[in-house]
């Protein structure tokens, strides 16, 4: 038997505030705008002039795509009717993309981050003069972190246009807590700084949910396996293998899954399967 569900729920910050109203895993806006029966009926404040995505991901990428995207280019994508009229109306000017690590530790891909430097009226701004040294070329770099420093060092060049509105890329900080009464009103970053916002999103990768029948971990938000296979998560003096029980792809690997371990992960679970 094999199990192929994924990981759907986010992972929390584990910070004061972080659910206050206006606080909100990306991934359900990802859905509320994708059409997703399971988040159409979500309610985002998009009336103020900032928000605040945390995370370094693609999906942080897509997100701030479409909280920007004017309403011409909006019409020519498959999004929801629900989000096309929402977004159509919104009020933000600027998203700031927040990063616990430097740029070379950014997950986005290449294809991603160069999108965004296409986008009518938005700028991409990495105004930090503290980054030249981290994005500065380095032999050890692999083809793809070369790519993306490169295009970096690009939008650190480029002048914002009067009237444009903002995707700003803050490296190395920290949120320490969501501030607010009865809503969303800030995000405190690093201990101390705070940036006004009523919108913040998470997305720092997902954890799998507990399945009827199947052992799981819940520091990890996985189920247990070696190479693949399930094993009994209870406290033995070794794992307990489960040979009627095989795990595959998301739901053994988190929020790791770019296609290259995916396939990885498949090929694995298909050799198992017919040993």
């Amino acid at each position: 038997m094999i199990y192929a569900v994924g990981s759907s729920t986010s992972r929390d910050l584990g910070i004061s505030g972080e659910d206050l109203p206006g606080s909100h895993p990306a991934s359900d806006f990802d859905g509320w705008y994708n059409g997703h029966p399971d988040h159409a009926g979500h309610r985002f404040d998009l009336t103020g002039r900032q928000a605040v995505i945390i995370g370094n991901g693609n999906v942080a990428l897509d997100v701030a795509r479409m909280l920007l995207m004017a309403p011409d280019g909006l019409h020519g994508t498959d999004i929801a009717e629900h989000a096309l009229e929402a977004l159509s109306h919104n009020s933000i000017e600027e998203v700031v993309i927040l990063g616990r690590r430097g740029p070379r530790n950014a997950a986005f891909s290449v294809g991603e981050f160069l999108a965004l430097g296409h986008l009518a009226n938005v700028d991409v701004v990495i105004d930090d003069p503290g980054l030249d040294a981290e994005l500065a070329p380095d032999p050890g770099d692999d083809i793809e972190t070369a790519t993306k420093l490169e295009i970096a060092r690009e939008y650190a060049r480029r002048v914002p246009r009067p009237g444009n509105k903002r995707i700003a890329f803050r490296f190395h900080h920290t949120p320490t807590a969501v501030e607010g009464t009865d809503a969303v009103e800030g995000l405190r970053i690093n201990g101390s700084e705070v940036i006004e916002t009523s919108l913040v999103l998470r997305s720092i990768g997902y954890r799998g949910v507990p399945i009827p029948g199947l052992p799981f971990d819940e520091s990890t938000g996985t189920v247990p396996h070696i190479r693949g296979r399930v094993t009994d998560a209870r406290p033995r003096t070794k794992f307990v293998t489960v040979e009627e029980m095989l795990s595959t792809v998301q739901h053994s690997r988190g929020e790791t899954w770019m296609t290259a371990t995916s396939i990885t992960t498949s090929q694995l679970n298909r050799q198992m399967a017919t040993s």
